[in-house]
């Protein structure tokens, strides 16, 4: 089973606005990395309440520094993830 999502903020919005959302069993879902552009904090809040991910965090980095410079703590509040690297 699925533990962990990677992905930028828009593929997880999309799947969070899917007809078919609510049908989805995510009881596996703990983690994930969030890259690539800003995530809105109600984004954030939906992937820790719908999709059982509360260790999600941001990630940002090149392919030139192996992909990852900064990331977030998984017990950063959401506030914070969401508003910095």
């Amino acid at each position: 089973r699925c533990t962990a999502v990677y992905g930028v903020p828009t593929m997880f919005i999309a799947m969070q606005n899917h007809a078919d959302f609510a049908e989805f069993d995510l009881s596996s879902l703990r983690t994930g990395i969030m890259a690539g552009a800003v995530c809105p904090v109600e984004g954030m809040k939906r992937c820790v309440e719908e999709m059982h991910m509360a260790e999600v965090s941001i990630a940002y980095g090149m392919t030139e520094t192996s992909p990852v410079s900064c990331q977030t703590l998984i017990d950063d509040d959401l506030e914070r993830r969401t508003s910095s690297i």
